[in-house]
């Protein structure tokens, strides 16, 4: 009985740990797929939350028994996404504002902005946008790392400023909460003498009576100014007085159209001013007249191309007399198209809807919109309607430069003087690496390569690579002092400095356009030609610079002819000679690649080396 009893207990005994365990088991199967769901979410959440937390044995004892640890790495299964990138970049810029004060116009103006990465991510300038043609950007870093400061120098060019202003840059970056950052410059530029009037326009000039506009010119110094007008040429449609209003101080310009005038023609001069403030030589005012139809409908002809869909075209129809007339009806010769007029200024301006079908193409001979009005002068106008023949746009090639010629070939006779007094003549090209810029101070291009230069001198002058900028001339002339200015003040260049003003030595050189940059090997061949500001400027020039300094090329420069007999010891390296002319030996006998050779030539027992 005993037993029995014994066996009960045990029975019992099992199936009550069958139901603990079975309890446990559902307990498990409940709360590890939750466990392991917040988990994700934690990680998705906050990728640094994971790498933060306490160990997983610290805290163990308050687990229930049973419950499985999170995966250690969890951020490496198949239910992780792609890791996203650690850190984030922050933008700050300490001073976003420039002023520049009160200055005269032609003054150079030049600012570094300090742009700092305060985040924990690379910042990456994506774009630079200037709001207006008058500043000018330089050489900037694309990528800043964590706690990096870089620098970004602006000019701006005081001559096409007037009054209080404010120039805004725009920065974009890779920043998330700062994506575009704005840089202003402002300052208050006073001109020695101002105008009124940059641009004298005559609108809508017509009848049989003459038309006079004027502009205001005020001298702002405390100098006596002194006005001349400069010749006109013998075709000017306008005429020009210059009347002294104030002894020294004001002046008026007063320009004038007389009739009889061609309808449908137009003006477009420039009268120059000859000033004797020698900070503002001369003073520009562009004059402009138009000299419309009295009546008249445009666009005319009109141009219409088949569209898979209708369209509705609007002309105008405007009088530009002092009478009125009133239209009357609009008429196509053409059933699939339908005019209608719209009175938008009583006997002054009209609108006419031309109603257009999809697919619809004019005849080769063209249709006929005909306007009516109750003029006795014009009772109809008529406005051509026609289809455009498909433009075939020839495949454009690119000829080569006179300057391109030069590449490979000896460099031009050349003899200039520094600035800082030191000459430049074709002999200094036999024994230094160098860089000869030719660029103009008034050109838009150099303003911008100028820079770009200066970045890459910095990284080679001190390998031994001589740079020199050589001034020249375009349409307007420079002093050499103006030409200094602006090369170290504007464009922030502080390399060597050559000025030709007539321009002989770039004529020399066949530098036909501006900026062209030439680079002179060792041996006084042109082994470069970079035209112009294109954006692989910096990496051609860095490229080649890099290429010609390597000690294969300095090689390779020296004739083999030149080299003496060796004298070899058990077939090693050539005794009692330089380095160089043993390389030179080695590429000849095999035991070098040569420049061009895909692999080092095979050598069989035995064989004896090539004599040279």
């Amino acid at each position: 009985m005993k037993r029995h009893h014994g066996n009960t207990n045990d029975k019992r005994n099992e199936r009550s740990s069958y139901r603990v365990a079975g309890n446990s088991r559902r307990w498990l199967r409940g709360m590890l797929p939750a466990t392991i769901c917040i988990a994700l979410v934690a990680w998705i959440a906050s990728p640094m939350a994971i790498a933060q937390a306490p160990s997983p044995d610290k805290g163990d004892a308050q687990k229930p028994e049973g419950a499985q640890k999170a995966p250690a790495d969890l951020k490496k299964t198949s239910l992780n996404p792609a890791q996203p990138q650690q850190g984030t970049p922050k933008i700050l810029v300490a001073k976003p504002v420039h002023d520049f004060g009160e200055f005269w116009s032609g003054t150079a103006l030049r600012n570094v902005f300090a742009i700092k990465n305060e985040g924990t991510a690379p910042l990456e300038i994506l774009k630079v946008r200037r709001t207006c043609g008058c500043t000018e950007a330089g050489a900037h870093p694309d990528k800043l790392a964590p706690g990096e400061t870089g620098e970004f120098p602006f000019s701006l060019d005081s001559t096409k400023v007037k009054g209080k202003f404010n120039k805004e840059i725009k920065i974009e970056t890779n920043d998330p909460s700062n994506p575009t950052t704005t840089l202003s410059l402002v300052g208050n530029c006073k001109h020695y003498v101002d105008v009124d009037k940059k641009v004298i326009h005559f609108k809508s000039v017509f009848g049989n009576e003459p038309v006079t506009q004027t502009a205001k010119i005020t001298n702002n110094t405390d100098v006596d100014l002194k006005l001349t007008l400069a010749p006109m040429s013998e075709e000017s449609k306008v005429k020009y007085e210059l009347v002294e209003k104030v002894p020294g101080k004001e002046f008026e310009l007063v320009a004038r159209v007389e009739p009889p005038y061609v309808p449908g023609t137009n003006v477009r001069e420039k009268v120059t001013l000859n000033s004797s403030i020698i900070k503002q030589r001369t003073i520009d005012i562009r004059v402009s007249a138009t000299f419309p139809e009295r009546l008249s409908v445009s666009p005319s002809p009109l141009s219409l191309e088949p569209l898979p869909r209708p369209i509705t075209k609007q002309l105008l129809f405007r009088n530009e007399g002092p009478t009125s007339v009133k239209v009357l009806d609009a008429r196509v010769n053409d059933d699939k198209l339908s005019a209608s007029v719209i009175e938008k200024k009583p006997g002054k301006e009209y609108v006419i809807r031309l109603d257009v079908p999809p697919n619809y193409s004019a005849p080769s001979e063209g249709r006929t919109l005909v306007v009516q009005t109750d003029d006795q002068e014009q009772p109809e106008i008529k406005v051509g309607i026609r289809t455009p023949t498909p433009r075939v746009t020839p495949t454009r090639q690119t000829a080569e430069r006179p300057a391109q010629k030069l590449k490979g070939q000896p460099a031009p006779p050349i003899a200039v003087t520094t600035i800082d007094g030191k000459g430049l003549s074709s002999a200094d090209f036999n024994d230094k690496l160098t860089v000869v810029n030719f660029f103009a101070p008034n050109c838009p291009h150099c303003k911008r390569q100028l820079p770009r230069v200066e970045t890459v001198r910095k990284e080679f002058e001190s390998k031994g690579v001589r740079f020199v900028n050589v001034s020249q001339t375009m349409r307007k002339p420079y002093t050499d002092e103006e030409v200094v200015s602006t090369v170290r003040d504007a464009f922030g260049v502080q390399g060597e400095l050559a000025i030709n003003s007539d321009n002989t030595v770039g004529r020399r050189w066949k530098a036909t356009s501006f900026p062209t940059l030439f680079v002179v090997d060792g041996q006084g061949n042109v082994a470069e030609v970079i035209i112009g500001n294109k954006g692989t400027l910096q990496t051609d020039l860095t490229k080649s610079l890099a290429t010609l300094l390597s000690p294969d090329a300095k090689t390779m420069a020296q004739p083999a002819e030149a080299a003496p007999k060796p004298t070899t010891q058990s077939g090693n390296e050539p005794v009692g000679e330089k380095p160089d002319q043993a390389r030179i030996q080695r590429i000849r006998t095999g035991d070098v690649p040569n420049l061009g050779q895909a692999e080092k030539p095979e050598k069989k027992e035995g064989q004896e080396k090539d004599k040279p």
